[in-house]
């Protein structure tokens, strides 16, 4: 028997769907390849690509595409390589904005951020989320995804450049490794079985592709991750972080130090153990002792700019 039964309709409230937690790509000189490939799939889950101006030729074709997805095309001005003496140099000096002389703290007076992202901040990036901290996050593609504020009073070396070593990301670790670490870790079965990267999408055949096309893995899964705090309630997201993500990787890594590996690569897993360790620490006292509330603004997304202008 069939009823259709006949309900009143009344109108409801219904809370507003917040913004998600920014996720900035900022590609280096050949990373560019990877970021449209993942536009072109349909994957790239970002809120936009930073952009280095001294590289505007060679992304330009990155930077039409990403106005077409209405996503944000971000310029990195480079104020803080401007107003350094080992960065006023180079291609950098020939920036409209350059002028003639290194640039000082007055430069930048009266201007005004509406939202905070943090710049390179690697792993700490998704702690500073989940704590209200930053309402987005910069990153690198797999390499240069950490700031290093020596690079802004560090000699370059006049010889030839090359490109920074790709590193392969173990997100249940929270960890990163050299390529040829990566395959040592990934020797074990074991290993392989608990850490290797599973979503099919992102990683076909698993460590295999990790190690092959260490960039494609990072950006995927740190979308993966950005997106999974971006879900959560506000109130909850410093919880979920401390329960489902670093108190696991501390734990998993004291585990995967008990295999047989040379002296480099356990040195990497156990600095990295006693840096998270301390995250552990400070941030669970954090989150005891401090309300869970979200501080910063998060940047608002181009196509909602756009929606509401």
């Amino acid at each position: 028997m069939h009823m259709t039964l006949s309900t009143p309709s009344f109108p409801r409230i219904v809370k507003p769907v917040e913004e998600p937690l920014g996720l900035y790509v900022q590609p280096g000189r050949l990373d560019h390849k990877v970021v449209s490939q993942l536009l072109s799939e349909d994957r790239a889950g970002m809120t936009g690509v930073i952009f280095d101006p001294t590289q505007n030729d060679i992304h330009e074709e990155l930077r039409i595409e990403i106005g077409k997805r209405n996503l944000e095309a971000v310029l990195d001005p480079k104020m803080m390589e401007l107003a350094s003496p080992v960065g006023f140099t180079g291609q950098r000096t020939n920036l409209p904005w350059a002028g003639e002389a290194m640039h000082v703290p007055a430069d930048l007076r009266g201007r005004k951020a509406d939202a905070v992202a943090a710049e390179k901040t690697g792993n700490v990036g998704l702690a500073l989320l989940a704590f209200g901290a930053v309402g987005g996050i910069d990153s690198g593609v797999s390499s240069g995804e950490r700031f290093d504020f020596k690079r802004l009073t560090r000699e370059r070396n006049p010889g030839p450049r090359f490109s920074p070593h790709q590193r392969v990301y173990i997100p249940t670790l929270g960890v990163f490794l050299p390529r040829e670490s990566a395959r040592k870790f990934f020797a074990h079965r074991t290993l392989r079985a608990l850490f290797a990267c599973a979503n099919t999408d992102c990683c076909q055949r698993g460590a295999e592709s990790m190690i092959a096309d260490p960039r494609r893995h990072f950006v995927l899964t740190r979308v993966g991750e950005v997106s999974s705090l971006s879900k959560l309630p506000p109130t909850l997201r410093a919880t979920e972080y401390l329960e489902r993500a670093l108190r696991p990787a501390t734990d998993k890594l004291g585990r995967a130090m008990q295999y047989d590996f040379d002296e480099s690569l356990k040195g990497t897993l156990e600095r990295t153990r006693r840096k998270l360790d301390g995250w552990r620490d400070t941030l669970g006292e954090m989150s005891r002792t401090q309300p869970a509330i979200t501080l910063s603004k998060i940047p608002v997304r181009r196509i909602i700019r756009h929606k509401s202008a």
